[in-house]
Order: structure tokens, then sequence, then C-alpha cells
């Protein structure tokens, strides 16, 4: 269990992150985060990815290479072919390297006929799959996903599915941020909700919508507005 307990984050004086307390299973849940613009999402999930630290509190349970994260923004070495960046993936996570693990996790997300091309060469709709597999590769504990279906067609969006279904099987539990209510409705079984640096809500989703007598925008905008 990942446990964060009473985070801060402060930029120039003004609260990003205020008192922040909540606890992470790693037993294949889906937990949702959601909440305005400026609403602490981002600096949460950096502070939890390593990326900067808080001003005080602690998190607890956190253990190197535990994670993995798609934050919708991926750098990749575009030179190297979709296989070459995933055995380069394999050895920053310490993993030994495993063709069997990538061919699976190509196959999952159907990127068999990209696998010996360059990622230069590859659509942005195709490099946010590769971004998907570079978080999940080497089963993490945690999986973060920031809006991971941005630039994703159809048939991608219904292999992301697939892919939450295959980390659930695993064990793998997902941090999932997104503006998206209906995508966090059909995903998650937990939800935290951020706003100006505050926690507001921290439960089930069935609890959250009830909120709105069943109506999830009804819901959100009790809490935000």
């Amino acid at each position: 269990m990942i446990e964060i307990n009473k985070i801060n984050k402060r930029y120039k004086g003004t609260y990003a992150l205020q008192s922040i307390s909540l606890k992470i299973e790693l037993d294949g849940k889906i937990y949702g985060l959601v909440g305005p613009n400026g609403s602490g999402k981002t600096s949460l999930i950096s502070i939890l990815s390593g990326f900067i630290n808080s001003d005080s509190g602690t998190i607890s349970g956190v253990e190197k290479n535990s994670f993995g994260s798609f934050i919708g923004t991926e750098s990749f070495l575009d030179h190297l072919t979709v296989y070459e960046w995933l055995y380069f993936i394999q050895q920053l996570k310490n993993k030994t390297i495993d063709d069997s693990e990538i061919n699976e996790l190509i196959t999952l997300l159907n990127m068999g006929e990209e696998s010996n091309k360059k990622i230069k060469s590859l659509s942005y709709g195709r490099k946010q799959r590769l971004g998907i597999i570079s978080a999940i590769i080497g089963k993490p504990k945690l999986v973060i996903f920031d809006e991971p279906l941005n630039g994703l067609d159809p048939s991608g969006v219904f292999l992301f599915k697939k892919t939450i279904s295959w980390l659930v099987d695993h064990k793998i539990s997902v941090l999932y941020s997104s503006h998206r209510l209906d995508d966090l409705a059909n995903y998650c079984n937990h939800l935290f909700l951020l706003n100006r640096g505050k926690l507001l809500f921290d439960g089930d989703f069935e609890s959250f919508i009830q909120l709105g007598n069943g109506n999830i925008e009804e819901s959100y905008n009790s809490l935000v507005v």
C-alpha cells in the first residue's frame, strides 16, 4: 500500500497541494483522479512519480522502479525502432531483457506491424500506444495514466480497455487522471477529487455518483462549483 500523509506543495507562496492524505492499494484497483485545471492533479502525479519533491509530508510504500507512468507527453529516442526502445526501457527499469514480455505487450496494443519501424515514422496515436506499453512493461505495482486516451482512435480506445483488464488481471493498480468523467466512470473503482489543492472526495465511485442523485456531472459540480 502507498500512503500519502499530509503532503504540501507551494509555488511562489500559493498552495498547489494542501495537506493531502490518501491511500492506494497495490492489488489491481483502478483509482480515478479528477479536478478542474489548477486543482493540483499534475503536482500530485509529479510528486508520486518522483519528478518533483513535496515541501512537507510523507509518502510510504514507494519502492524503486515500482511505478510506471504515461503522462501523455512522452519523449522517445526517435532514431530507435519500437523493439529497441522497449529493450531500452526494460534496462532502464533494471529488468532483464525479456522478449516474451515485449511481444505480449506489442500484441496487446496491436503494434506488431510497427515493431521494427523507427519511432520517428509512427503517427501520434501509435506513439501514444507505445507510451502505454512503456509504462506497463516490467509489471510495476502502480501505473499512472494522465489523459491516456488523447490521440487514440476508436481501435486504440478499445485496446486501452483491454490493457486495463490486463493490468487488473496482473494485480497492477492504476491511478488514472482525466477530465473526462464518463471515462473515469467506465474504468475506476475509486475516485479522488481535488480542487484548489485540497482533497474534496475520497471514496468509491458509486458513492460519488450518488452525490448528484445518479448524475455524474451533478456530483462533480456539487463539489467544485
